[in-house]
């Protein structure tokens, strides 16, 4: 279930990318003939016709929400040209994106939605482990500030108090 989880998740983050068998394989450490029957067996599904199915999947999503430009599209969703996304369009869902758009409806049943993480039954996670060490020194202000205009009044007077503790220290005459 490791191998499956881990193409799966290099899938989903590289999807608009070049996605191929060998491309997969590398990124996994193992063989073409490896990761193609271990992600069958764990899935039920070969990796391309995985692949093949959430490219298209994700475009329609992106087409229903009103995306102006079925080319760009095409493009954004790794497809070489217009006709090649039509063409794996219309083989997934049985109309065309020109069609989609006019108000077709999305077919759940021809939708490849991303599939969860793969449990591994029988596998026992260890508990965290705590450890201490030696006494670590950490120097920075007492809390976050951002650009709220009442922390930087606080920190303002905190720098005005610095300074006066420096004039005291240290008079203007030395300094100049």
């Amino acid at each position: 279930m490791e191998l499956a989880n881990k193409v799966l998740w290099t899938i989903e983050r590289n999807l608009l990318g070049t996605l191929d068998l060998g491309t997969l394989a590398a990124a996994s450490g193992v063989s073409n003939y490896h990761l193609a029957h271990a992600f069958t067996a764990a899935t039920g599904m070969s990796v391309m016709l995985y692949v093949r199915g959430r490219r298209p999947t994700e475009a329609a999503k992106k087409l229903a929400a009103g995306a102006p430009y079925i080319l760009d599209l095409a493009l954004d969703s790794g497809y070489a040209s217009h006709k090649a996304f039509t063409r794996a369009f219309r083989a997934q869902f049985g109309v065309t994106p020109e069609q989609m758009r006019g108000g077709a409806p999305l077919p759940r049943t021809a939708a490849v939605e991303p599939l969860p993480h793969l449990a591994a039954d029988g596998i026992a996670v260890a508990a965290p482990r705590f450890a201490t060490g030696g006494i670590m020194p950490i120097v920075g202000l007492a809390a976050h500030y951002d650009r709220d205009a009442a922390l930087l009044l606080k920190l303002l007077l905190i720098l005005k108090v610095a300074f006066t503790y420096c004039d005291e220290v240290v008079p203007k005459t030395v300094r100049n």
